[in-house]
């Protein structure tokens, strides 16, 4: 079974899982985390117990984790009274970070530091990862304006976005890019991955990437299950 780790509100997710029937695959939501029947052994992940759906599964039964989320937040957490929510969203994703640290199953994308999706790091960041990676970076300013006095607008650029499943990509640009950002998620250490091109120059990257398109969604379910979808 398949553990979509998403919000109720996610289309990508809810499309997913819908594709696959709930035979294959079941949306863990906020509300899953806050239900009883949580079971936990850090020595021994595999002999625990979850919450998805509404419904007790043993861990043995999940096959594989997608992470569409980068953080639990308060607001989500509807049910637990107002002035608590903070505390309990703070341990839900601690929890999470070490339940999801702990899996043995392919887990598409593993937390980095307190992001349960991967890293969430800033455009700088990526962009000198991406240098390091041989990628030639697009250039930007950072403007920080101490007046009410308006911007100008930024100069409308094209961008081209490839999205990298494992060691396949996919997206409207020339091989060469497509290797590149396949070449950046490793670097990155990140099954998924969204990167923007900006006339061939690197503008940009996310961990969330966008599953609308059938060859993503085959992709993911491969690098999951191991064979084609």
């Amino acid at each position: 079974m398949l553990l979509v780790l998403a919000s109720r509100e996610d289309q990508d997710a809810n499309t997913l899982i819908a594709r696959l029937g709930s035979g294959r695959a079941t949306l863990l939501s906020s509300e899953d985390l806050c239900r009883s029947g949580w079971l936990f052994d850090p020595l021994n992940p595999q002999s625990g117990q979850l919450v998805a759906g509404g419904t007790k599964f043993p861990q043995a039964a999940v096959s594989g984790v997608l992470t569409r989320r980068p953080h639990v937040f308060e607001v989500e957490l509807m049910e637990v009274a107002a002035q608590d929510r903070s505390y309990v969203a703070a341990e839900v994703n601690s929890f999470l970070v070490a339940w999801l640290s702990s899996l043995h199953c392919p887990v598409l994308n593993r937390p980095v530091g307190h992001c349960l999706s991967g890293p969430s790091w800033s455009a700088e960041e990526w962009a000198l990862l991406a240098a390091s990676a041989g990628l030639r970076i697009r250039s930007f300013n950072r403007t920080l304006r101490l007046n009410s006095r308006p911007r100008r607008k930024p100069k409308q650029s094209t961008t081209a976005e490839v999205v990298t499943v494992g060691e396949r990509w996919f997206g409207p640009v020339d091989n060469d890019l497509g290797v590149a950002a396949v070449r950046l998620a490793r670097a990155a250490k990140v099954d998924l991955l969204s990167v923007r091109f900006d006339k061939g120059a690197f503008a940009g990257a996310s961990s969330l990437p966008s599953l609308d398109q059938d060859c993503v969604l085959e992709a993911v379910l491969e690098r999951i299950e191991g064979k084609r979808a």
